[in-house]
């Protein structure tokens, strides 16, 4: 039985032309066809080509290392509601699943006060092409989450009346760095610079049931200046440190691991924007395997959650970068619902160990100090 192991991305592509690698998609005619009308999230939910299984399987959510056919990654293709935008960046569509129930939370719906200073560090990540900076509000294009798929979803769907807009999350190391996926922001060089085509932004959440959320302040929206450390390993690490614009001074970076492992027994969580929705935190995730690369777990992820902080519910540390995963969608009819699995079924979520990215922020804080 194949495994969808995708990264978890978003994307512009015509279904007929996706390859996917474990949720993610590689576009196989867009090098060619620059102008797409539609942003489409590929959250491997369809039931397209994958291959992999097990620890080595897939391409998981962060895509492959450049020599798979296709790439997977649990984000959403830098993608844009621009019908120029460039669509040969590497497009890593990450599919992701429930384990058990549900537990992503809108952060309205989080009580912990903790949770919700974690969740203020996390940063969306959007094509700059749908980020319009008017005066002190910078407005931002999104696509109804309902119908983002090509197929509709079904009623039953969770969030189903939100928009999408982020492709990839990230979270905040140091002042002026913020950490993604590899497969989310590639190169600051050449062609394929897709740093200079991606905005960084704070806040896109919901505070309060049954807000809108088409705009955020100028002073949350950040450019990526320069990709400070990357590595993408299809069966291992896949991770991007980017230097910011300037130094971000209303929110804290975030404490990682130091050293160790986390324990099997441990709870995990990750905050991120799974399908490119405003900021989603979802508990209750177990361990399942640890291996000096990357983490297993039961994490409730999707397409467009890859480069999202996972943390230990017992230190709130950050453990790893989510990356790659399951296949997020299936069909029921002629709509999408989300992939459901056991707590100890399935593939599984894949997490980049944080271990790779703590020397920057060791370094940012050794320069701050003198």
């Amino acid at each position: 039985m194949k495994d969808s192991s995708s990264p978890k991305a978003f994307g512009l592509f015509d279904l007929a032309d996706v390859t996917w690698t474990k949720g993610v998609v590689v576009n196989k005619s867009a090098v060619k066809k620059r102008t797409m009308k539609a942003i489409v999230v590929a959250l491997s939910a369809l039931t397209l080509t994958a291959c992999g299984t097990g620890d080595g399987g897939g391409d998981g959510k962060g895509g492959g290392d450049g020599g798979s056919k296709a790439k997977a990654a649990k984000n959403l293709s830098a993608t844009s509601l621009s019908t120029d935008f460039a669509t040969d960046i590497s497009t890593d569509f990450s599919t992701k699943v429930i384990y058990g129930d549900d537990n992503r939370l809108d952060l309205y719906d989080v009580k912990d006060a903790r949770r919700l200073q974690l969740a203020d560090s996390t940063v969306a990540l959007i094509a700059a092409a749908n980020v319009n900076v008017t005066g002190d509000k910078a407005h931002i294009a999104a696509m109804p989450f309902a119908n983002a798929f090509g197929s509709p979803l079904c009623p039953t769907e969770r969030f189903r009346d939100q928009s999408s807009a982020a492709f990839c999350s990230g979270f905040l190391i140091a002042p002026d760095i913020i950490v993604t996926a590899g497969h989310c922001i590639a190169s600051d060089q050449g062609p394929k610079n897709d740093c200079s085509q991606t905005k960084i932004v704070f806040g896109f959440a919901l505070n309060h049931a049954g807000d809108s959320l088409d705009a955020v302040p100028t002073s949350e929206v950040y450019s990526c200046v320069k990709v400070l450390k990357r590595e993408q390993l299809s069966q291992g690490q896949d991770y991007s440190v980017i230097q910011l614009d300037r130094a971000v001074s209303n929110h804290q970076p975030l404490k990682l691991r130091a050293s160790g492992a986390p324990e099997m027994t441990d709870e995990l969580m990750v905050i991120g924007h799974p399908s490119g929705l405003p900021t989603k935190v979802a508990d209750g995730a177990a361990v399942r395997l640890i291996r000096p690369d990357y983490i297993r777990a039961s994490l409730d992820t999707y397409g467009g959650n890859s480069g999202s902080a996972v943390f230990n519910v017992r230190t709130n540390e950050v453990e790893g970068i989510l990356v790659r995963g399951e296949q997020d969608f299936i069909y029921q009819g002629s709509c999408l619902v989300s992939k459901k699995c056991g707590q100890n079924d399935c593939r599984g979520e894949d997490v980049t160990r944080v271990s790779y990215v703590v020397p920057y922020a060791h370094e940012a804080q050794a320069a701050t100090a003198h």
